[in-house]
């Protein structure tokens, strides 16, 4: 390169995305007149004869702002609820969104233009239901009993978490009604019945009286019976 001859200079920094000039320093021996211009990332200055000069350019990165997707999942077997599952999401700067929701049966939202910073992530409890697994794509602190996921998101992030659910079982209710055709009398004992059902259940002492034409047995909390007459 050719030697830098005594006279006036102007140095700019061509515009790198997603950064900003923050400061110019321009130092050193014969070096005088000096104008920075940070917006235009330029900097004016006058050489002296044999001058011996330094200029520092020093740039920070711009947030970028972060995407968070969330979906739902559902064990099989289980039936989707009544009504869509609702999450609540909080970060930086007292960010917080209550809206967020997904379908009955499962899907996904994605939430954009997230500052980045910690966030809590959390899952509105649906009756009869529980969460068996909290998916983050990025290291995470997960509790399941409180179904939150908490994590920071960085510039530009893209991050995905998934939230599981599995039907918890409810109790289930059965009738045994008892009629007799007209003109039939009554037998000289009871209706009896036997019932079989899953993981062994075995229940053989459900009994109808035989004077009863509508009697309704019904079993509680998988399986305790209760007569009515």
């Amino acid at each position: 390169d050719s030697p830098l001859q005594p006279g006036q200079y102007t140095l700019s920094e061509a515009q790198q995305a997603d950064y900003q000039c923050t400061s110019i320093q321009v130092s050193g021996a014969g070096v005088s007149n000096v104008i920075v211009d940070l917006a235009n990332r330029t900097a004016t200055f006058t050489l002296e004869s044999a001058a011996a000069v330094t200029v520092t350019y020093t740039n920070e990165e711009i947030p970028q702002p972060a995407s968070l997707t969330i979906q739902k999942s559902l064990e099989a077997g289980s039936n989707a609820p009544a009504g869509p599952w609702n999450f609540s999401l909080t970060g930086p700067n007292g960010y917080s969104n209550n809206s967020i929701s997904i379908p009955a049966n499962g899907g996904a939202v994605t939430i954009d233009n997230l500052e980045p910073g910690a966030y809590l992530l959390q899952e509105i409890q649906q009756t009869g239901y529980k969460c068996t697994g909290i998916e983050v794509s990025i290291p995470a602190t997960v509790d399941l009993t409180n179904r939150t996921a908490s994590f920071d998101l960085v510039s530009n992030a893209v991050v995905t978490v998934t939230y599981t659910n599995e039907e918890i079982p409810q109790p289930a209710s059965l009738t045994i009604q008892k009629s007799l055709e007209a003109g039939s009398n009554a037998p000289a004992g009871p209706w009896s019945f036997s019932l079989t059902g899953p993981n062994g259940y075995y229940k053989d002492d459900i009994s109808i009286p035989a004077t009863c034409r509508d009697v309704t047995l019904t079993t509680i909390n998988h399986g305790e019976i209760s007569v009515t007459a």
